[in-house]
Protein backbone atom coordinates (compact mmCIF):
# COMPACT_ATOMS: atom_id res chain seq x y z
CA UNK A 1 0.00 0.00 0.00
CA UNK A 2 0.86 3.71 -0.40
CA UNK A 3 1.25 6.20 2.25
CA UNK A 4 0.96 9.85 2.24
CA UNK A 5 5.48 10.11 3.56
CA UNK A 6 5.82 8.62 -0.04
CA UNK A 7 6.33 5.08 1.00
CA UNK A 8 5.42 2.05 -0.64
CA UNK A 9 5.02 -0.51 1.77
CA UNK A 10 4.54 -4.58 2.38
CA UNK A 11 2.27 -5.81 4.62
CA UNK A 12 2.44 -9.60 5.74
CA UNK A 13 -1.43 -10.57 6.61
CA UNK A 14 -0.30 -13.41 9.03
CA UNK A 15 1.45 -10.36 11.70
CA UNK A 16 1.35 -7.19 10.06
CA UNK A 17 5.26 -7.27 9.41
CA UNK A 18 6.80 -5.04 6.92
CA UNK A 19 9.07 -7.45 4.90
CA UNK A 20 9.60 -4.68 2.17
CA UNK A 21 9.59 -1.24 1.32
CA UNK A 22 10.08 1.65 -1.01
CA UNK A 23 10.52 5.53 -0.56
CA UNK A 24 9.10 7.78 -3.68
CA UNK A 25 9.59 11.36 -4.45
CA UNK A 26 6.30 12.57 -3.24
CA UNK A 27 2.78 11.35 -1.30
CA UNK A 28 0.87 8.26 -3.21
CA UNK A 29 -2.39 8.92 -3.51
CA UNK A 30 -3.55 5.84 -5.70
CA UNK A 31 -4.11 2.14 -5.65
CA UNK A 32 -0.97 -0.42 -6.58
CA UNK A 33 -1.29 -2.59 -9.33
CA UNK A 34 -0.27 -6.13 -8.81
CA UNK A 35 0.77 -8.60 -11.89
CA UNK A 36 -0.27 -12.01 -10.73
CA UNK A 37 -2.52 -14.43 -12.39
CA UNK A 38 -0.40 -16.95 -10.21
CA UNK A 39 1.05 -16.28 -7.36
CA UNK A 40 4.58 -16.37 -7.45
CA UNK A 41 7.99 -14.07 -5.40
CA UNK A 42 8.38 -12.20 -8.95
CA UNK A 43 5.24 -10.87 -9.73
CA UNK A 44 5.41 -7.26 -10.36
CA UNK A 45 3.53 -4.73 -8.87
CA UNK A 46 2.83 -1.12 -10.73
CA UNK A 47 2.29 1.83 -9.07
CA UNK A 48 2.44 5.92 -8.78
CA UNK A 49 3.56 8.82 -7.10
CA UNK A 50 3.24 12.52 -7.11
CA UNK A 51 6.43 12.75 -7.92
CA UNK A 52 4.79 12.49 -11.41
CA UNK A 53 6.08 8.59 -11.67
CA UNK A 54 5.04 5.45 -12.35
CA UNK A 55 7.06 2.87 -10.49
CA UNK A 56 7.62 -1.41 -11.20
CA UNK A 57 8.68 -3.68 -8.81
CA UNK A 58 9.50 -6.88 -8.05
CA UNK A 59 6.53 -8.13 -5.13
CA UNK A 60 8.75 -10.18 -3.11
CA UNK A 61 11.43 -7.24 -2.64
CA UNK A 62 10.30 -3.54 -3.67
CA UNK A 63 13.90 -2.48 -4.27
CA UNK A 64 14.17 -5.01 -7.15
CA UNK A 65 12.84 -3.71 -10.71
CA UNK A 66 11.72 -5.81 -13.05
CA UNK A 67 14.24 -7.22 -16.11
CA UNK A 68 13.86 -4.56 -18.58
CA UNK A 69 12.86 -2.00 -16.52
CA UNK A 70 14.48 1.47 -17.15
CA UNK A 71 17.09 3.19 -14.59
CA UNK A 72 14.83 5.93 -13.84
CA UNK A 73 11.60 4.65 -13.59
CA UNK A 74 8.82 6.71 -16.09
CA UNK A 75 8.34 10.15 -15.78
CA UNK A 76 5.49 11.60 -16.92
CA UNK A 77 6.47 15.18 -16.15
CA UNK A 78 3.02 15.96 -13.74
CA UNK A 79 2.09 14.89 -10.49
CA UNK A 80 0.46 11.28 -10.64
CA UNK A 81 -3.04 10.63 -8.77
CA UNK A 82 -4.41 7.77 -10.33
CA UNK A 83 -4.22 4.00 -9.81
CA UNK A 84 -2.00 2.20 -13.14
CA UNK A 85 -4.33 -0.36 -14.80
CA UNK A 86 -3.03 -3.41 -16.55
CA UNK A 87 -3.81 -4.37 -19.72
CA UNK A 88 -3.77 -8.83 -19.89
CA UNK A 89 -3.16 -9.18 -23.49
CA UNK A 90 0.22 -11.23 -24.75
CA UNK A 91 1.94 -7.63 -24.99
CA UNK A 92 0.70 -5.81 -21.60
CA UNK A 93 0.32 -2.20 -20.63
CA UNK A 94 0.18 0.28 -18.20
CA UNK A 95 -2.76 2.77 -18.72
CA UNK A 96 -3.03 6.02 -15.94
CA UNK A 97 -3.84 9.27 -15.99
CA UNK A 98 -1.77 12.48 -15.08
CA UNK A 99 -2.72 16.08 -13.40
CA UNK A 100 -1.56 17.71 -16.78
CA UNK A 101 -4.24 15.65 -18.09
CA UNK A 102 -2.02 13.47 -20.07
CA UNK A 103 -3.56 9.60 -20.40
CA UNK A 104 -0.26 7.49 -20.65
CA UNK A 105 -0.19 3.97 -22.34
CA UNK A 106 3.17 2.97 -21.35
CA UNK A 107 4.86 -0.88 -22.00
CA UNK A 108 4.50 -3.11 -18.95
CA UNK A 109 7.65 -4.78 -20.10
CA UNK A 110 9.89 -2.27 -20.28
CA UNK A 111 8.83 1.53 -19.66
CA UNK A 112 8.71 3.03 -22.92
CA UNK A 113 5.71 5.19 -24.05
CA UNK A 114 3.93 3.66 -26.24
CA UNK A 115 3.98 5.10 -30.22
CA UNK A 116 1.18 7.86 -30.49
CA UNK A 117 0.67 8.50 -26.56
CA UNK A 118 0.26 10.04 -24.43
CA UNK A 119 -3.27 11.38 -24.72
CA UNK A 120 -4.15 15.17 -24.11
CA UNK A 121 -7.27 15.98 -22.94
CA UNK A 122 -9.16 19.24 -21.10
CA UNK A 123 -8.32 19.20 -17.48
CA UNK A 124 -6.18 17.40 -14.86
CA UNK A 125 -7.11 13.50 -14.75
CA UNK A 126 -7.41 12.07 -11.36
CA UNK A 127 -9.99 9.09 -12.15
CA UNK A 128 -8.46 6.25 -12.68
CA UNK A 129 -8.78 4.27 -16.13
CA UNK A 130 -9.86 1.15 -16.86
CA UNK A 131 -10.01 -0.90 -19.92
CA UNK A 132 -12.19 -2.85 -21.63
CA UNK A 133 -11.40 -5.41 -24.21
CA UNK A 134 -12.57 -7.31 -27.09
CA UNK A 135 -14.90 -6.38 -29.37
CA UNK A 136 -14.43 -2.78 -27.70
CA UNK A 137 -11.42 -2.20 -26.73
CA UNK A 138 -10.85 1.63 -25.30
CA UNK A 139 -9.57 3.30 -22.12
CA UNK A 140 -12.78 5.07 -20.35
CA UNK A 141 -11.57 7.61 -17.49
CA UNK A 142 -12.93 10.38 -16.11
CA UNK A 143 -11.37 14.32 -16.32
CA UNK A 144 -11.54 17.41 -14.03
CA UNK A 145 -12.99 19.16 -17.69
CA UNK A 146 -16.45 17.69 -16.44
CA UNK A 147 -16.20 14.59 -19.35
CA UNK A 148 -16.19 11.08 -19.27
CA UNK A 149 -13.30 9.98 -22.54
CA UNK A 150 -13.62 6.61 -24.62
CA UNK A 151 -10.29 6.29 -26.57
CA UNK A 152 -9.19 3.25 -29.14
CA UNK A 153 -6.79 1.58 -26.63
CA UNK A 154 -4.74 1.06 -29.65
CA UNK A 155 -4.57 4.24 -31.03
CA UNK A 156 -5.90 6.54 -29.01
CA UNK A 157 -8.36 8.14 -31.25
CA UNK A 158 -11.53 9.19 -29.65
CA UNK A 159 -14.48 6.81 -29.92
CA UNK A 160 -17.20 8.40 -32.15
CA UNK A 161 -19.72 10.40 -29.84
CA UNK A 162 -17.01 10.58 -26.89
CA UNK A 163 -16.14 12.58 -24.69
CA UNK A 164 -19.31 12.93 -22.63
CA UNK A 165 -20.23 15.86 -20.88
CA UNK A 166 -21.06 15.71 -17.01
CA UNK A 167 -22.13 18.89 -14.97
CA UNK A 168 -18.92 18.82 -13.29
CA UNK A 169 -15.15 17.34 -12.53
CA UNK A 170 -15.30 13.48 -12.69
CA UNK A 171 -13.06 12.02 -10.53
CA UNK A 172 -14.36 8.98 -9.39
CA UNK A 173 -13.00 5.31 -10.54
CA UNK A 174 -15.38 3.76 -13.27
CA UNK A 175 -17.23 0.66 -13.01
CA UNK A 176 -17.69 -1.21 -16.11
CA UNK A 177 -20.48 -3.16 -16.07
CA UNK A 178 -19.49 -6.04 -18.61
CA UNK A 179 -22.73 -8.36 -18.51
CA UNK A 180 -24.67 -5.44 -19.59
CA UNK A 181 -22.16 -3.12 -21.76
CA UNK A 182 -22.46 -0.38 -19.49
CA UNK A 183 -20.41 2.13 -17.93
CA UNK A 184 -21.01 3.91 -14.30
CA UNK A 185 -19.43 6.59 -12.48
CA UNK A 186 -19.96 9.34 -10.47
CA UNK A 187 -19.57 13.27 -11.14
CA UNK A 188 -18.57 16.44 -9.08
CA UNK A 189 -22.29 17.26 -10.09
CA UNK A 190 -23.36 14.95 -7.58
CA UNK A 191 -24.94 12.36 -10.32
CA UNK A 192 -24.29 9.02 -11.13
CA UNK A 193 -23.86 8.44 -14.69
CA UNK A 194 -24.77 5.08 -16.88
CA UNK A 195 -23.44 5.38 -20.15
CA UNK A 196 -23.82 2.52 -22.55
CA UNK A 197 -20.61 1.11 -24.27
CA UNK A 198 -21.55 -1.92 -26.52
CA UNK A 199 -19.92 -2.15 -29.48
Amino acid sequence: MGLADGKVVALQTADGASPTSLITGGPIESSPYLDARYADANNVIYFTSTDGKLYARVSSNLSNKPAGWPLGDYDAGAPINTSPFITWDAVKYVFFGDDAGRLHKVSAADGTSAPGWPFQAGAAIKSSPVWVPGAVNYVYFGCDDGYIYALDADTGVRRTGWPVATGGPVRADIVIDPDNWRLVVGSGDGKTYVLEIAP
